[in-house]
């Protein structure tokens, strides 16, 4: 009976380690999946910026791109970044389902923090959502799905449709463009409250408006160098003038030293002469 209990409580343990090694293998093929899911998905999805677009990108030359650009205050905005992350997340990855040879990269572009990119696709809503593939921009204009978007990804699309993809913009550019939206801003404004306020149908041209604003700006900045001298004249460019004030006098006062010296000098020079004639 003893050696029967031994047996038992022997292959009790056994049971049980063997069912704890399973359940830890199980977990840890579990987090190992998970791993590789996530870094697939960073592979697929990216986070562009102002930095680093133009290197990734490269005008689709090597991959083509699903580009989102978007604010995070936009419900659709939000909506549209769920249906990308069951697209990235899907296992076995639905793009590479439908095409072995798929080579599509998603990018998300945040317009809060990237303006230069935002200003250079002339972004007026959002999300806004293209693909850029060898040289040539196409912009998705279907309901966002998952189904349509996939489809927009995979889809072989002939050049001539493709619009041409706006130039990189520097700093002038950008505040160029920057002044070139608040004048067409402006333009429409004025436009509209000529028309309602004083009932005239003019038709307000971009010059004036132009015009208007170069007035505007130097106003300001007139009026600021005004207040600057308000505020500050008396206290720094009056010190700077009295200091240049007082090295003028202290000048002055040096020199007419220098003269009463020099004629102490020659009176001195004079007595001892006419000592030493006395002399002899």
């Amino acid at each position: 009976m003893k050696i029967f209990k031994l047996t038992n409580i022997k292959k009790s343990n056994f049971v049980i380690i063997i069912l704890l090694i399973s359940f830890s293998l199980l977990i840890t093929s579990t987090l190992q999946k998970a791993e590789k899911q996530e870094e697939d998905s960073k592979e697929l999805v990216h986070e562009l910026d102002d930095t680093n677009f133009e290197t990734l990108v490269n005008s689709g030359q090597q991959n083509s791109w699903f580009l989102v650009f978007y604010v995070d205050t936009c419900p659709h905005c939000k909506k549209t970044k769920e249906i990308i992350n069951k697209i990235s997340m899907s296992k076995p990855n639905i793009l590479k389902e439908r095409d072995n040879n798929a080579n599509t990269k998603i990018g998300l572009v945040d317009c809060d923090k990237n303006n230069f990119n935002c200003f250079r696709f002339k972004i007026s809503r959002v999300p806004y959502i293209i693909k850029i593939n060898k040289n040539y921009m196409y912009e998705f204009s279907e309901y966002p799905t998952i189904e349509n978007f996939v489809k927009f990804m995979l889809q072989k699309n002939n050049p001539e449709e493709g619009l041409e993809i706006p130039k990189v913009m520097g700093y002038l550019d950008f505040f160029i463009s920057s002044l070139n939206e608040v004048a067409v801003s402006l333009n429409d404004f004025i436009e509209d409250y000529l028309r309602k306020k004083f009932e005239i149908d003019i038709e307000w041209k971009m010059e004036y408006t132009i015009v208007m604003l170069l007035i505007w700006i130097c106003l300001i900045v007139i009026v600021e160098i005004l207040i600057l001298k308000m505020l500050c004249g008396k206290n720094v460019w009056g010190k700077k003038d009295n200091k240049v004030i007082d090295g003028k006098e202290n000048q002055n006062q040096n020199k007419n030293q220098n003269q009463d010296e020099n004629k102490n000098q020659n009176e001195n020079e004079i007595i001892k002469e006419d000592e030493d004639k006395k002399n002899k």
